[in-house]
């Protein structure tokens, strides 16, 4: 008979793997809890500049915005990295709210005296969500629509730069342009697909 062949080392009862095999088992274990960090302050921030805005500090709106929108920005290629459905609904629900949120206190604030700058804001809110439906609605039938980031980057971006500049109606047409803009090309990219598999 052959002598027993022993492991080299013996398994331990209750072993833990370390924090880096963890990390590097399963990647989306240290990204999730950034992520959510990230949409958390992109709604706190959000929620600042809406304030802000109502209180007639348009300035220091403008600065909150562009907080909300790099925190919004970097979550986003956080989550489309991790492919994460829970985590996509959570971003997508965050950029309604941020979006929702700080057109809809322009919109307040500027009526009754600034009627033009309220109705750009509303029309804002109108193409942003009309976007957003064409994009959910069409993933949701099966079709391929690319995402980018940039199409956020720009909405909220050209919001913030009225708000620091003062040009707060030139940068909600700017949005309304680049919102029509995104819904068109999402129109084109499903009619040019066929049907679903």
């Amino acid at each position: 008979r052959g002598r027993p062949r022993w492991p080299d080392r013996p398994p331990v009862l209750g072993s833990v793997p370390s924090m880096s095999e963890s990390l590097a088992a399963s990647p989306r274990a240290g990204r999730t809890p950034i992520i959510i960090l990230l949409l958390v302050a992109a709604v706190a921030a959000a929620g600042a500049a809406a304030t802000l805005i109502v209180l007639d500090q348009d300035r220091a709106a403008g600065l909150a915005a562009a907080a909300g929108l790099a925190a919004l920005v970097a979550a986003g290629r956080g989550v489309r990295r991790i492919a994460s459905p829970r985590l996509l609904f959570a971003d997508s629900a965050v950029e309604r709210i941020a979006n929702a949120g700080l057109l809809a206190a322009v919109a307040r604030d500027r009526l009754p005296a600034e009627p033009r700058v309220a109705a750009a804001a509303l029309v804002a809110l109108v193409t942003s969500y009309l976007a957003s439906y064409l994009r959910a609605k069409s993933t949701g039938l099966g079709f391929d629509l690319e995402e980018s980031t940039i199409d956020r980057a720009v909405l909220l971006g050209t919001l913030a730069a009225g708000l620091l500049t003062g040009y707060v109606e030139m940068g909600l047409w700017a949005a309304v342009a680049w919102s029509s803009i995104v819904t068109t090309k999402r129109a084109m990219e499903v009619g040019s697909q066929g049907e679903p598999g």
